[in-house]
């Protein structure tokens, strides 16, 4: 699998993910409290769920990150800690860079 389709697998995943969980929260929460105000001990459950899920995609990022830039011999740490920081994200502008790169250094050659 070239860089161009990982990346846009990618892409697909993310807006997949974030549609499909964002609706699947709101119907969950429409059946259980129905239309008003969430109460304050399910808003703060939702926020830590949230925080959880964030958090746990956040550090797969950066060990993809990692991962991924050890073999293209990048700086490994750097792009670890921008996948910690940005999460799925960070892997898209990584592949993005790849790209560039690659491009870049075929129009030297």
């Amino acid at each position: 699998m070239n860089r161009y389709e990982k990346l846009a697998l990618l892409v697909v995943a993310l807006l997949l993910v974030s549609k499909l969980g964002a609706f699947g929260r709101d119907i969950l929460l429409a059946q259980t409290y129905g239309a008003g105000p969430l109460p304050y001990e399910a808003k703060r459950n939702w926020e830590l769920i949230t925080f959880l899920v964030t958090s746990a995609l956040n550090i797969g990022a950066g060990i993809w990150l990692y991962l991924d830039a050890t073999k293209e011999k990048l700086n490994r740490c750097v792009w670890a800690v921008f996948g910690l920081f940005f999460g799925l994200m960070a892997i898209a502008i990584f592949y993005l860079v790849q790209i560039y790169s690659q491009t870049r250094n075929q129009g030297k050659v």
